[in-house]
């Protein structure tokens, strides 16, 4: 059964966040697929995905994350990795995720969506920020 709620936001430069909380296992893999094909289909390619309330990362679920990262890189576009929960992380450093993706851990100003620091920001840096 799925339990993955999804929550996106599009902040006045056009970066979306995207909020995951449960499970990312196989019952939640059609759920994240159409939530990226939604985004890439209109065109956003800069994403900054808060993985804080994800407690699982399936591998089914870390497919959509490298089939969205091709299309993202295709168009010159970002995804940031937001406080990946301990075990998440491991999947991501297990999978070479971790090497592709931008990866932001811990408490840092960047982390806090309701900063001063926006997103968009890290988005368009060309650095891959590793916590």
């Amino acid at each position: 059964m799925e339990n993955l709620e999804i929550k996106t936001q599009t902040d006045k430069n056009g970066a979306v966040t995207v909020t995951l909380s449960g499970s990312l296992d196989i019952y939640a893999m059609a759920k994240l697929d159409a939530t990226f094909n939604n985004l890439l289909g209109k065109k956003q390619y800069k994403i900054a995905i808060d993985l804080s309330g994800v407690d699982y990362l399936g591998s089914a679920c870390a497919g959509v994350f490298i089939k969205a990262y091709g299309v993202i890189a295709e168009n010159n576009g970002k995804i940031v990795l937001i406080n990946p929960q301990p075990n998440v992380r491991d999947v991501f450093d297990l999978l070479g995720i971790s090497k592709v993706f931008s990866v932001v851990t811990g408490n840092k100003k960047l982390c806090l969506p309701h900063t001063s620091i926006s997103f968009w920001d890290l988005l368009h840096s060309s650095e891959n920020i590793h916590g």
